[in-house]
């Protein structure tokens, strides 16, 4: 009986000392925020839907959180199971106080020195990870290096091996033929022309090697897919002549990419392939024309020979597109970034059967990009807001479905923000986020990739 005694009181023991390091762990989130001011009488966390709601004790939020609580729990001895159940509310807690945290700008995230971020790409080789940032600028340069970041899982950090000349680098995309890993870079200005060839590079086992430029005008955006066994390779071009453009869609021949079709565009910023009911469909954004930012956005499919047109969108300074599928229904999103004003809404359209129709309106500031993605069964978008009209310091957004509707999960604080790019690392959820440009025209940023905490990205 004494043993056993003995052996209860270890295990309550060594239970509230963890207790007390979470505690610990917790205050310091805690006075950090109420010196920025975002702790007062209470609040919510960022996902109103847990109804996580954390009220201060009238006895005083420190000293009720740092004693009180855990001189409860000692108490409670005869009690490990509520034990157990106050440490994992104080967990839970924590974790939406950090989440709150996040909003007010808290220095989290790892960070990542980039000049004039344009974009993130992920791909994994043979269980190694690697990131990939693209830098489009620097204080007028435009003759930069897209850098290669290979995950040091011991020490959770992202360690530099390749870098990769660019010219105004503004997208990446990777993807794999039988077997064999490329990199395709969208070069989009010289610093004199938009005229400038873009890039196909393969990984050789330790790096990416160049196997082949293709020409490109102010290239926006990559997109590769498959249609019926064959690969295909897609550019928007955004600038050949006074916005009036020609995308281009490129097929593997078994050794490299040869023109196929071109395809009629205005200010083409964003493409996306997607399949519904065995039809192949590609969307292109078009940003606009000489005149207006009012210019429809369109949609192509495929014959069985080429693409041609199938519905036409009127979009506002379209800058991303992205398709998406939910409990059967198939989306699609477009960015609109300007009409007048930056603060303009994009929208979320759905699939009737025959077309896409208007499904729902998504508050946005000078929206650039859209990233979908799902964790554990739920399915957010995330809105890269890169101007408000005012400044480049504009919160960018996390929505998350709600069943019936996109509703407001996350804020992040962002600068001049350029692209999202969602990726898992040993079944880790993470978020980068290329920030480009801030209020003083500096393109010297920290851009940044936030871990996903189970409430929030941290």
């Amino acid at each position: 009986s004494t043993a056993h005694n003995t052996v209860v009181t270890l295990t309550i023991r060594n239970m509230a000392m963890w207790a007390c390091c979470v505690v610990v762990a917790w205050l310091c989130v805690v006075v950090a925020a109420r010196e920025e001011g975002d702790v007062g009488e209470g609040f919510v966390g960022v996902d109103a839907q847990r109804n996580l709601r954390i009220e201060p004790p009238a006895h005083g939020f420190v000293k009720v959180a740092g004693v009180d609580l855990v001189a409860t729990m000692v108490q409670q001895q005869n009690s490990i199971e509520t034990l157990q159940t106050r440490i994992s509310t104080l967990h839970a807690q924590n974790q939406v106080l950090q989440c709150r945290a996040r909003v007010r700008g808290f220095d989290v995230g790892m960070k990542v020195k980039t000049q004039g971020a344009s974009d993130w790409e992920h791909f994994e080789v043979n269980g190694t990870h690697y990131l990939i940032v693209a830098n489009y600028q620097n204080a007028g340069t435009f003759s930069l290096v897209a850098q290669v970041l290979q995950w040091n899982e011991a020490q959770g950090d992202l360690v530099p091996i390749q870098q990769i000349p660019t010219q105004g680098a503004w997208d990446l995309r990777h993807f794999v033929i039988d077997g064999e890993h490329y990199l395709a870079i969208a070069n989009t200005y010289s610093g004199s022309s938009y005229s400038v060839d873009s890039e196909v590079l393969k990984w050789n086992g330790n790096e990416f090697v160049s196997v082949q430029l293709l020409p490109t005008n102010g290239a926006a955006h990559w997109e590769y897919f498959m249609v019926e066994g064959e690969h295909y390779l897609a550019i928007a071009n955004r600038f050949p002549s006074i916005y009036v453009s020609k995308s281009e869609v490129f097929k593997w021949n078994g050794a490299q990419f040869v023109s196929f079709q071109l395809l009629d565009t205005s200010g083409a910023t964003a493409l996306k392939s997607f399949e519904i009911d065995g039809q192949n469909y590609l969307v292109v954004a078009n940003e606009r024309d000489l005149s207006s930012f009012a210019i429809d956005s369109e949609m192509f499919k495929w014959n069985g020979t080429q693409f041609i047109s199938a519905q036409r969108f009127p979009t506002r300074g379209a800058r991303s597109c992205e398709h998406f599928e939910i409990d059967g229904d198939h989306f699609l999103a477009f960015a609109n970034f300007f009409d007048v004003s930056f603060k303009i809404a994009s929208e979320v359209l759905r699939w009737n059967g025959t077309a896409f129709v208007s499904f729902q309106m998504i508050a946005t500031q000078g929206a650039i990009d859209l990233e979908y993605f799902a964790i554990d069964g739920a399915h957010y978008l995330a809105v890269a807001n890169f101007y408000d009209g005012s400044s480049y310091k504009v919160n960018s957004e996390i929505f998350k479905w709600n069943g019936s509707a996109f509703v407001s999960f996350q804020l992040i604080r962002t600068i001049g923000a350029h692209s999202w790019r969602h990726f898992l690392m040993d079944d880790v959820h993470y978020l980068a986020v290329a920030n480009q440009r801030d209020d003083a025209f500096m393109f010297q940023l920290a851009s940044r990739v936030f871990v996903w905490n189970g409430v929030c990205f941290l």
